[in-house]
């Protein structure tokens, strides 16, 4: 409960700011794994107490809290109290209620950093949990796609579940993309294995750069893609290399709430490559529209290309 109680308190001065609060806190997580998972488990009840109450920040009367030397509000005194009060009630039934969830909305992306050190970027709508524990790592992918750098931890596995594929890693980077049931694996340095179930069977291991890819209960297909293509999107760009133009029009509209819809089956087959900003649908509808002859409109729900009248 000290444990818990001091890592509550460090949440809430990190979110007061500054680099000595950041020090300090890096510096107590670092301690060992106890330290780590209770600052996952405040941090994740810092999140949701900022959804349910997000006006308590008008609170600005200062009380004292001498045994770790702060000075923190009173709504931060009330958080830190809530905090340590859900993490006691979490033990034997769980370390939390629910997972932290992060999340990004269509055309989002954002930086994640874990307690353990793991930075995530996710991409365009993008939804995982995070259920860390002293014996293993886990996220649960429910959609979207994130670039994991993943801190070396051997004692404990980094298990992404996602769909029904497990892939498991120690200290790696990858991209995981989750469509519904089809999930794509990219290795981009390091090892993991990839397994249908979560009990190591059916396994594959992936090697640097190579792809991991299956739909349902499809076969497993592997290659060997271009990764600058693959991880365009951390700059906000989407290379497409000889895509089917209706594929390509697909990874478009991933970030936008303003779909284009492809009107004409005058151009199926037809193929298209370059580098397109993700930010700029219209743009990208337009220039379409203008390389295969074809009519753009627009309306308030989305972008049309058509055959051109006569």
């Amino acid at each position: 409960m000290r444990i818990r109680a001091q890592a509550a308190l460090l949440t809430v001065r990190k979110h007061d700011g500054g680099r000595d609060c950041l020090r300090l806190l890096d510096g107590w997580v670092a301690e060992n794994d106890d330290h780590m998972s209770a600052y996952t488990e405040s941090q994740q009840i810092w999140d949701e107490l900022g959804r349910i109450a997000p006006d308590w920040k008008t609170d600005t009367q200062r009380a004292s809290i001498h045994k770790l030397n702060f000075a923190v509000t009173r709504r931060q005194f009330a958080t830190i109290a809530i905090a340590a009060c859900a993490a006691m009630a979490s033990v034997g039934v769980g370390w939390l209620l629910h997972a932290p969830t992060y999340k990004t909305a269509v055309g989002e992306q954002k930086l994640a950093r874990l307690a353990d050190g793991t930075r995530i970027i996710l991409n365009t709508d993008t939804v995982f949990k995070v259920r860390y524990s002293r014996g293993e790592r886990r996220i649960e992918m429910v959609q979207g796609e994130a670039l994991f750098d993943v801190a070396h931890d051997p004692d404990r596995p980094f298990i992404v579940a996602a769909a029904q594929e497990y892939i498991r890693a120690v200290g790696t980077s990858f991209v995981v993309r989750r469509d519904n049931e089809r999930v794509e694996v990219t290795l981009l340095s390091g090892v993991v294995d990839v397994t249908r179930k979560d009990n190591g069977l059916d396994k594959v291991s992936l090697s640097p750069g190579q792809r991991f890819r299956r739909a349902d209960n499809q076969s497993v297909e592997l290659d060997r893609p271009r990764l600058e293509v693959v991880t365009a999107w951390r700059n906000g760009q989407l290379i497409l290399d000889e895509t089917p133009l209706r594929a390509a029009i697909a990874e478009m509209n991933r970030y936008s709430t303003k779909d284009i819809h492809l009107d004409t089956q005058a151009v199926d087959g037809t193929r298209l490559s370059g580098v397109f900003r993700v930010d700029e649908t219209r743009r990208f509808a337009e220039t379409v529209a203008g390389i295969h002859g074809l009519t753009f409109t627009e309306t308030e729900s989305g972008m049309n290309l058509s055959d051109n009248p006569g």
